[in-house]
């Protein structure tokens, strides 16, 4: 498989992927998966618990890259998010979809 360390960030996680191996990180409980792509490109073997110092290498370079883009700050819960976005939403009022006023100008 491809060399070179790729990081990604999103919703509820980070990642990183460094050759064969990916680790996930999840936000909500901090847990992490550690998976070897080159045996298991499916993801169906999380072998965080059998590779521990895999898993501190790789997250410790995950960090370091978090660290340098400022990916991480404040990380939000998943119904933190969600309520983030229906509040930002311009039809929706308390979390609920609103309807706009009819035009009565006429």
């Amino acid at each position: 498989m491809g060399t070179g360390l790729l990081a990604f960030y999103g919703g509820v996680g980070a990642g990183v992927r460094d050759g064969d191996w990916k680790l996930l990180e999840f936000f909500e409980d901090g847990h992490y998966e550690l998976y070897n792509l080159a045996e298991d490109l499916s993801e169906t073997k999380d072998l965080s618990k059998e590779m521990p110092e895999k898993v501190a290498e790789l997250a410790e370079k995950l960090h370091a890259w978090e660290e340098r883009m400022m990916a991480r700050l404040i990380p939000l819960s998943v119904p933190q998010r969600l309520k983030q976005t229906l509040t930002r939403c311009p039809l929706r009022k308390n979390g609920r979809r609103s309807t706009p006023a009819p035009d009565t100008s006429r």
